[in-house]
This record gives structure tokens, C-alpha cells and sequence, in this order.
């Protein structure tokens, strides 16, 4: 419409309604995804699936990147913190710092391939060739519990005959798996390449980190008022801390079991050790049932060679999980991530529905992040309405009050137990000693900069003096 000096008349945006009229449009546009979704179901999860394959490369490379950003930091900061004295060069610190970097993870990824590969392919070699040999051997081995007690009897006669069966019929499963085997290398091939795209932007994310974040705090500040702004790096915060620290500590973790389950193994002559404790290390970084997903492949491939030292292999891993549980666990990961047992199960079997083993292993620190996220928002609302934030004033029962005192009592007890024990003692000063010499380096690296600091400003007095003297 024209007004009458010829100019167009300005649209008169009202703020309220405009407002009201975006979230509508926004509330339109989810119903109408849900409906898809609803419609679709089927596809949902190969839709989600689809779009992680897609971004997988991306997220490698952004994981590598902050998995290995604490070690680019601590060549930067320290070896070649001599370089960026001046307060200069800093870029070619940077670049020597994810340099060497790369270069301990490749000496570490060549020596275990050189070391350990050769071994596990043997194995599986030497298994797949006596397989047949060893069914006979369980066969005899049952054949001699027969006659010690009828019902004994009757379960060898089952077991013996599907055994005999399984034997018959070895050649014929092995020509089934044949294409599952394909189908399994074919996914090896697209791991190692999205790896390596990953690993090739995990260095330029290395090299640009701060520019990166950087980028993101510009665009939550244009986006956020200053109260969402400080909210949004709160919860940033959080995520890192439990994320983050999670997963690093964990790899850390199971390497660890891996390196113990690996000599203890070969100290008690157990065969296969290597491909075992591979297998055991690997899922060990599946919380919650990790151990037991990597025991049981481990027990049956020692029991159809040798079924006593099975047992004893139960027995080891019983005590190596027992001294991550209870130690080595809590204290490179935490006591607790902040989740209830019932909700680590929830997450992994929702997760692993969704994105399969990857969903296994990042499920639960996910899940954590998200139940932090809810935790601060809901004690922020008691708090500001004055009410306790501590779940157990919400008991309604004396029972619920009584469950949750036993509970933390428990804990206590359990935290205390292990530590109080000789290993655990000598574990316990190892760690000690690690915190106590971090600490006085950094009192020393504090007084260095005192001193330096001092003899800065006595060089600028005697400076100073000079000038006035010429």
C-alpha cells in the first residue's frame, strides 16, 4: 500500500506477534517431523544410522582432536615451551607439538601391529586349523564324566551328540560365515578409511582449536543474551568434565587391563593370550558389561583347548575386575559418573539399538551428560525457590530414608575396603607419590616464574637507574 507522497508504508512488525508467530511455525514444523517419523518408524533407525555414517569421518576426526589435544598441550606448554618464551612463534610450536603428537601415536599403532597382530593371526590360524581336534578332545573329556552319575550321563549323551553333530556339519557353518566374514572386512575397510580422513582433520582441528572455539563462543554470544550465554558454557563445562573425562580415562583403563590381563596370561601359560586379552581390553571399554561380553569368548575358546585352565582364566578375570572396579576405575574415571546402574543399562540398550557397538561405548557418558544437564537445571529451580537440593529430602517413606542412609553407608564402606587391603595400599601410594610429585613440579615451575619475574624487575631497575644517571 502507498502513501500518498509515494513512498511504501513500513510493515508494522509487532515483537509479541512475531514471536508467536515464529515458536507456531517452529511447533508446526516438529509436529509435522514426528508424524514422518511416526509414519516411517521402521526407517527411523536406519535414517539415524544413515546420517552418522555420513558424519562418522567428521566425528573421528573431532574425537581424535580432543583425545589428543591434552598431549598437544603438554609438548606446547612444556618441551617446547622455550620456543614461545618471547611470546612469540607460537604457530611453530603448535605445529611441532601435533607433529610429534602423531608421531607417538604411529609408533605406538606400528609396534602393535608388529608385535601383536602377527600373534593374534596365528592363533586364529592355529584355532580355525584344530577346531575339529578339539571337539574331540571335550568329546573324551565327557565321555569320562559319563559313567559318575546318571544324570551327569544323560547331559554328556546331549552334549556328545551335539558335538558329533557341530563336527559334521564344521565345513558347512564355515562356508556360512563366509559371507558374514565378507560383510565384516568390508566394514574393517570403511573404518580405516573414515579413520584416516578423521586423523587428517583431527590435525587441521589441532592447529585450529582456538580459532574454532572461538567461532562457536561468537555465534552463541550473537544468538544468546548474556544469562543463556554464561548458562550455555556452564553446561559446556559439564559435558567436557563428564564426556570428555570419561572417555579419556576409560581408553586409559582398558589398556591398562588389557597390559595385565596380557601378562598374567602368558605367566600362566594360557593359550591364545594375545588375541584374549585383545578381546578383553577392547570390551572392557563397554561400561557395565564389558567384562562380561569379553570373558565369554575368552572361556570358550581356553576351554575347548584346555577346560581346567578355562576355570582358572574365570578366576583371573574375576580378580583383574575386581581390582579395576574397585581401584584402578575409580580413580582414573571417578567414583560414579552420576548415574544410577538401572540408567547405564538404559543408555547401552538404547544405544546400541541406535548405532550398534558405537553406541555401546558412548551411550553412558552421553546419557551422563544429559542427566548433569537436567541435575543443574532442576537444583537451579530449587534454589532459587529456596527448597533443599539433595534428593533424599524428597523420601516420602521412613523406608526410602532408611534405603538411601544404608546406601551411602555402603558406598562409604566400599570406597574404604579395597584401599585398606596391601595391594590396594601399594596401588594407593603409587598414586600418591604420582600427586605429590605433579605438585611439587609445579611449585617449582611457580618459584621458576617467581624468580624470573624478580630478576625482570631488577634488570628494569638497574634499567631505570642508568638511564637517570646518564
Amino acid at each position: 500500500m502507498q502513501e500518498r507522497s509515494g513512498h511504501l508504508k513500513k510493515v508494522d512488525w509487532n515483537k509479541k506477534y512475531t514471536t508467536i508467530a515464529v515458536y507456531a511455525f517452529l511447533v508446526i514444523l516438529l509436529s509435522i517431523l514426528c508424524i514422518f517419523f511416526f509414519l516411517n518408524y521402521s526407517d527411523f533407525g536406519g535414517y539415524i544410522k544413515k546420517f552418522f555414517a555420513i558424519l562418522s569421518p567428521v566425528l573421528l576426526g573431532i574425537l581424535f582432536a580432543y583425545l589428543l589435544n591434552p598431549v598437544v598441550r603438554f609438548f606446547e606448554n612444556k618441551a617446547f615451551a622455550f620456543i614461545t618464551k618471547n611470546g612469540k612463534k607460537r604457530r611453530l610450536a603448535r605445529a611441532l607439538s601435533v607433529t610429534c603428537t602423531y608421531v607417538i601415536v604411529l609408533i605406538a599403532l606400528t609396534g602393535f601391529v608388529a608385535l601383536v597382530v602377527p600373534q593374534i593371526v596365528s592363533g586364529y590360524a592355529d584355532l580355525s586349523s584344530n577346531m575339529s581336534n578339539y571337539i574331540k578332545t571335550i568329546q573324551g573329556w565327557l565321555a569320562s564324566l559319563a559313567g559318575t552319575n546318571e544324570y551327569i550321563s544323560q547331559i554328556v549323551e546331549k552334549l556328545t551328540a551335539y558335538l558329533s553333530d557341530l563336527l559334521g556339519r564344521l565345513s558347512e557353518l564355515i562356508a556360512e560365515l563366509l559371507p558374514s566374514i565378507t560383510k565384516v572386512l568390508s566394514g574393517v575397510i570403511t573404518v580405516i578409511k573414515n579413520s584416516f580422513i578423521g586423523i587428517i582433520m583431527s590435525i587441521y582441528f589441532l592447529l585450529a582449536k582456538e580459532r574454532l572455539g572461538a567461532q562457536a563462543k561468537k555465534i552463541a554470544k550473537a544468538c544468546m543474551n548474556e544469562k543463556k550465554y554464561e548458562s550455555f558454557m556452564k553446561n559446556v563445562t559439564v559435558a567436557d568434565k563428564s564426556f570428555g573425562g570419561f572417555i579419556s580415562a576409560k581408553i586409559l583403563d582398558s589398556i591398562i587391563i588389557g597390559i595385565i590381563c596380557f601378562f598374567s596370561m602368558a605367566m600362566l601359560g594360557m593359550p591364545y593370550y594375545p588375541l584374549i586379552s585383545l578381546i578383553v581390553g577392547v570390551t572392557n571399554v563397554i561400561p557395565f558389561f564389558g567384562p562380561f561380553i569379553g570373558a565369554i569368548p575368552g572361556v570358550f575358546i581356553i576351554f575347548i583347548t584346555n577346560p581346567t585352565k578355562a576355570l582358572w582364566f574365570i578366576v583371573l578375570i574375576f580378580l583383574i575386575q575386581q581390582l579395576d572396579g574397585n581401584y584402578i576405575g575409580p580413580k582414573l574415571i571417578g567414583s560414579s559418573i552420576g548415574l544410577e546402574p538401572v540408567w547405564i543399562i538404559v543408555s547401552i540398550t538404547v544405544m546400541s539399538g541406535l548405532l550398534g557397538f558405537t553406541g555401546m561405548v558412548f551411550g553412558v557418558p552421553l546419557f551422563a551428560v544429559i542427566y548433569a544437564f537436567i541435575k543443574n537445571s532442576v537444583e537451579s529451580k530449587l534454589r532459587a525457590k529456596g527448597m533443599p537440593e539433595s534428593t533424599s529430602e524428597y523420601y516420602t517413606t521412613e523406608a526410602g530414608k532408611q534405603l538411601c542412609r544404608e546406601r551411602a553407608e555402603a558406598d562409604a564402606r566400599h570406597s574404604r575396603k579395597f584401599s585398606e587391603t596391601k595391594l590396594g595400599s601399594v596401588i594407593a601410594d603409587a598414586f600418591a607419590k604420582l600427586k605429590r610429585r605433579k605438585a611439587e613440579a609445579k611449585e617449582d615451575k611457580t618459584a621458576c616464574n617467581d624468580d624470573n619475574a624478580a630478576e625482570t624487575a631488577a634488570s628494569a631497575e638497574v634499567s631505570d637507574d642508568s638511564e637517570k644517571n646518564i
